[in-house]
């Protein structure tokens, strides 16, 4: 494990490209602290995003062991064309069912599950019902306008959940090789540090923690 120290003013705008995946822990003091991993639990709205967060999902259980459970939450939205609720559900599970080929592949234990309920309070619920280890979700869905003004379902899991969260951005075809674990000293900054070892327990681990100058604020404000 190294540990690196630095001071910053502002994040440049190149920093919005750059790969970015998040596993994130809640500050409150009820949140499941992680200790092996043996249930996954990964959301999907069916989008592109969700299909990368999948993916990564079945890597993971693959290389511990693990259940995994792909679950798609029904939200009760208005629809031009209302389909009877027993058609849409096996609808919805036989779509699942195709996305769970890639955890088929790697030999993965894999669960199908549909609810109908709001988006977040249905996946938290699931996983506390499972012992959900870890919770997976793709950085964006279906829903970007949306999201623009309430928040991604990524977001809104991070606040409230109270197990460990995995946002996943991009692609990968391997176990994660190395992590950056920022940290401010607070208790959910060790638990996201003891998060990440057991997580990828092959990888190098980065500690970071970034401090800035009383009044650089002011002073970068003034020279601009």
């Amino acid at each position: 494990m190294s540990v690196a120290i630095g001071r910053t003013v502002a994040f440049n705008q190149d920093m919005k490209n750059v790969e970015t995946r998040a596993l994130t822990t809640s500050r409150r003091t009820c949140m499941n602290i992680m200790t092996t991993i043996r249930n996954v639990l990964v959301a999907s709205d069916f989008s592109e995003q969700a299909q990368v967060a999948i993916h990564r999902a079945a890597l993971i259980c693959q290389e511990h062991g693990a259940k995994l459970k792909l679950l798609h939450v029904i939200e009760a939205l208005p629809s031009p064309k209302p389909i009877p609720p027993d058609q849409l559900n096996e609808e919805t599970r036989q779509q699942l069912q195709a996305e769970s080929g890639v955890a088929v592949s790697l030999g993965v234990d894999c669960d199908c599950q549909v609810e109908t309920g709001k988006n977040v309070v249905t996946i938290i619920q699931s996983a506390q019902k499972m012992m959900a280890d870890l919770i997976v979700v793709g950085a964006h869905g279906h829903h970007s306008l949306r999201d623009n003004f309430l928040g991604t379902t990524a977001e809104k899991l991070v606040r409230k959940a109270s197990s460990p969260v995995l946002v996943v951005k991009q692609l990968s075809q391997s176990a994660y090789r190395r992590v950056l674990v920022p940290t401010d000293f607070s208790e959910a900054s060790r638990q996201a540090l003891a998060a990440a070892s057991i997580l990828a327990p092959g990888a190098g681990i980065d500690l970071l923690h970034v401090y800035g100058f009383w009044g650089e604020e002011q002073l970068s404000m003034a020279h601009a």
